[in-house]
């Protein structure tokens, strides 16, 4: 079977509940005192016509603005 729901809906669950617990780590170190980070973003990328592939590279640099 190449595709079972029942499946995904565990896995789903399972990665809600993971999310939930690790949030609630976060929080409790947070209320704690200890060092916290905020979360990194990704590079903003931008497409133009002359953009290779899906990575958005153009002749193999960085396409960053």
């Amino acid at each position: 079977m190449l595709y079972d729901i029942e499946a995904d809906k565990k896995l789903r669950a399972d990665l809600k509940t993971e999310r939930v617990r690790l949030l609630g780590k976060m929080a409790e170190a947070a209320k704690k005192g200890e060092n916290t980070r905020k979360p990194e973003g990704k590079p903003e990328r931008f497409f133009h016509c002359g953009s290779v592939g899906e990575d958005g590279e153009l002749n193999g640099s960085e396409n960053l603005h």
